[in-house]
């Protein structure tokens, strides 16, 4: 899969794709030709290959090409050189950015690690290279060569030995640092996201990569029959993971939801009570329009009691709530329709949570603060409710990862408003004749694992869904007129459909 479409780096617009690991908040961001920007640093690191009669610079040749790696944040940049390909790999383990290059080409190559402005000091001193007296980048040993350059670029046909350096006060100053690299071989430089240097022996990127692949484990699992939409969850399922916290409590109530569905309610929980912490005074949680804000807030809050039936949780944050519905109370008022959506969404989950919690009086209040919220948004142009469900995600927009996410586990399983808990609402056309399993997704009535299976052209449905209580199963991707009130069973659905 590529990287994302154009995204803003520490001000700058370019096409980036971000990287991290979960032990530690530090990130950087891999533009569409694998140069590395480290977030909070002004300064790049870029690479460049030396084959045959030239140097070739990824940005500039049409033969580079980019895919994350089993789809997880390690991006791989391939640019094209006489007789095969030189890779570049880059990921984040232990708070250090790697940047692993590998010559893949049956010839041998040279390499330039190229630190790239705003910066105003450049110093090599052995395998260090300092940006304005930080530790900027490690490499493997001393190089070979160095280039120094002020505006333009280091011109890496005539190279110094040994250590130095470059000054500018226009930020200007630029440096490439070259090595050999033969065929089939392969070296790594490290980019610290601290102030301290990174350890050495990093793991190898394919390590990396399963390391990804097993924290997403960790989740709810679909195994989906190969293709994009199979490509697109998994990668999307490690960008959430990798989101975090956001300045914007909207986008970081998004990042919960798919939280929640993918089946990671313990990383939910953790960011809902940094929420909670932040809650000021009159009930509201801060932001510029802290009506959309606060209903982002208790919708998340309340989707999460719902997909996890946690009372501890419930429990713990129904004062909150309450606060909450206070800061609200005027919402009727607010003229903007994307506020007064959160602020009904937000209302209707406080409501509910605050009846089943045992306080009837002020889940009243909400209920009532909602009825207002709603006729004011009747007056005004509708808008989508704050559940995303873009057709692509961009892999640099926590809020598009998250909504793809949300997306594909609410078409495996959700319950509707109605109150039945629907499996496969639509089913992709090369799907079709496919077999696909879905084990341990959280739903609001239950956790819910099936399984589909065909028989010549008619698909078999076998499910369990956890709980008591009555329920409705239906299936309408599959079969629109089937239903069952069993909790467990399975059924040779009656609608034919063709292979394909």
């Amino acid at each position: 899969m590529g990287a994302s479409p154009a995204a803003a780096v520490d001000g700058r617009e370019t096409s980036a794709t971000p990287i991290g690991d979960l032990g530690s908040p530090g990130r950087a961001f891999v533009d569409a030709a694998g140069r590395i920007t480290a977030r909070g640093r002004s300064w790049s690191v870029d690479w460049w290959i030396g084959a045959g009669d030239r140097w070739r610079r990824p940005g500039e040749e049409p033969s580079t090409r980019q895919a994350l790696v089993d789809d997880t944040p390690v991006v791989q940049t391939l640019l094209r050189v006489p007789g095969g390909d030189v890779a570049s790999r880059a990921f984040v383990v232990g708070g250090t950015v790697v940047m692993e290059v590998e010559n893949l080409s049956p010839v041998p190559v040279a390499v330039a690690f190229c630190l790239e402005p705003p910066v105003a000091r450049i110093e090599l001193a052995g395998d260090r290279v300092l940006a304005d007296g930080d530790v900027a980048l490690v490499l493997p040993r001393a190089p070979s060569g160095t280039a120094w350059a002020v505006d333009i670029e280091p011109d890496v046909t005539h190279l110094e030995p040994g250590d130095g350096s470059v000054r500018d006060r226009g930020r200007a100053a630029r440096a490439a640092f070259v090595f050999p690299l033969p065929h089939r071989a392969s070296m790594r430089v490290r980019v610290p996201l601290g102030l301290t240097a990174p350890a050495a022996g990093p793991p190898s990127a394919e390590a990396v990569a399963r390391s990804w692949a097993a924290h997403r484990r960790r989740g709810a699992e679909a195994v989906l029959p190969p293709g994009p939409l199979a490509d697109a969850l998994a990668a999307a399922t490690c960008f959430v993971l990798l989101a975090g916290d956001q300045a914007d409590i909207a986008d970081s109530a998004l990042v919960v939801d798919a939280l929640d569905r993918a089946g990671f309610a313990g990383e939910a929980a953790a960011l809902l009570r940094g929420w909670l912490a932040r809650q000021r005074g009159d009930g509201g949680f801060g932001g510029q329009r802290p009506i959309r804000t606060t209903g982002a807030a208790l919708t998340a809050l309340a989707t999460h009691w719902r997909l996890t039936g946690d009372d501890d949780f419930l429990a713990a944050v129904l004062p909150a709530v309450a606060l909450g519905v206070s800061a609200l109370r005027r919402a009727g008022r607010s003229a903007d329709a994307g506020d007064l959506t959160w602020a009904v969404s937000g209302l209707d989950g406080a409501a509910a949570l605050l009846r089943h919690g045992g306080h009837p009086p002020v889940a009243a209040r909400a209920e009532s603060h909602a009825a207002a919220a709603r006729a004011a948004l009747g007056q005004l142009d509708p808008v989508p409710v704050p559940v995303l469900m873009p057709d692509g995600a961009r892999w640099d927009a926590p809020a598009s990862v998250a909504g793809l996410v949300s997306r594909v586990w609410r078409m495996l399983a959700h319950a509707t408003a109605g109150g039945e808990l629907a499996l496969c609402t639509a089913v992709p056309a090369e799907w079709e004749g496919q077999g696909w399993q879905v084990n341990g997704a959280p739903t609001e009535l239950g956790v819910v694992s099936f399984a589909v299976r065909w028989h010549g052209m008619r698909p078999a449905l076998l499910w369990e869904c956890t709980g008591d209580g009555p329920v409705r199963i239906v299936a309408p991707g599959l079969d629109p007129a089937w239903s069952s009130t069993a909790r467990s069973g399975e059924a040779l659905l009656r609608v034919e459909r063709a292979p394909g």
